[in-house]
């Protein structure tokens, strides 16, 4: 998986009971369930059971987040791969928050900040918006992040790479077009979404009241 770095390094080895000592800067893992193996090239855990018990692990629920949706965008594992692992594993440490992650994911919530955007939206009590919706404008096909067809809105999460290089020319082009065809579009830095997300849902939920839907 590319961009992740590992605090440690974690040993899964089969559930045996014996004792077992780890140099430092690893840990054990103990698994009662054998993984499903990948063959090629060499047998290695799939990377959906790999990435489910990583956030079972991880240090934080972000950080298990993260790991999951860095895996889904990534395209490491389909959606089924997930349900089906997450299946075989009914005592997964933080399976219930687990399951609610993948169902943002594996739905259309491909970066961490529609993620939290879904949660938030859930939290304050407003529909569930439409994730990377497809369009269509003369320069090609775009997803728009999230999007509430009755009321015309589409909303941006912005993360740093909408910062760099030619993106800020491309989000204004697609953004523009969208306005010329009635929509509003709001746009939230992910930072703000994670750090003071209050003032953008004020104004969500404005226009969405102004739709009848709230």
């Amino acid at each position: 998986m590319r961009g992740w770095s590992a605090q440690q390094i974690v040993v899964a080895l089969p559930h045996y009971g014996q004792r077992t000592s780890f140099p430092p800067g690893t840990r054990g893992m103990f698994l009662f369930r054998p993984p499903r193996l990948s063959q090629t090239p060499i047998p290695h855990s799939h990377p959906a059971w790999a990435s489910l018990r990583a956030a079972a692990i991880a240090r934080t629920d972000r950080e298990a987040a993260t790991v999951l949706a860095m895996t889904v965008q990534q395209r490491l594992a389909r959606a089924d791969d997930y349900w089906q692992a997450l299946e075989c594993l009914p005592k997964l440490h933080r399976r219930k928050l687990i399951r609610e992650l993948l169902g943002d994911i594996t739905t259309g919530s491909e970066s961490l900040g529609e993620i939290d955007f879904v949660q938030l939206c859930r939290r304050r009590g407003l529909p569930v918006p439409d994730r990377q919706v497809r369009r269509r404008h003369p320069n090609g096909s775009y997803y728009l992040d999230v999007r509430w067809e009755a009321a015309k809105l589409t909303v941006e999460i912005d993360g740093m790479h909408h910062f760099m290089g030619d993106n800020p020319t491309q989000d204004a082009l697609r953004q523009n077009y969208l306005t010329l065809g009635g929509d509003a579009v709001l746009r939230i830095p992910v930072v703000a979404l994670r750090t003071d997300p209050v003032p953008f849902f004020a104004q969500i939920e404005h226009r969405l009241r102004d739709a009848g839907l709230l």
